[in-house]
């Protein structure tokens, strides 16, 4: 771990004390934000939501791909096959 090896970087002068200190607080800090993340309830946009922006405007899919969790881009690709089923 990035924190444990702070010391060692201090005894062969790479870092100095108060650069090692200032970078154990932004370790801790990132650590602890993402502890709240993990404990907060997810705020995803409903599926049929998602649904009704891709079919209304299909030319935002490649914008939204990469926020879309697996499932959602699941349920997207079931309906374009199930769309273009229906029009053969």
């Amino acid at each position: 771990m990035a924190i444990a090896a702070l010391p060692g970087l201090i005894a062969i002068k790479v870092l100095t004390s108060g650069q090692a200190n200032a970078m154990r607080a932004n370790f801790e800090a990132i650590l602890r934000y993402h502890e709240r993340g993990q404990h907060a309830p997810s705020k995803r946009a409903t599926d049929d939501h998602i649904l009704k922006i891709v079919r209304e405007q299909p030319e935002l899919l490649g914008l939204l791909e990469p926020f879309l969790m697996p499932d959602q881009l699941g349920i997207i690709m079931k309906e374009f096959r199930s769309d273009a089923a229906e029009k053969t």
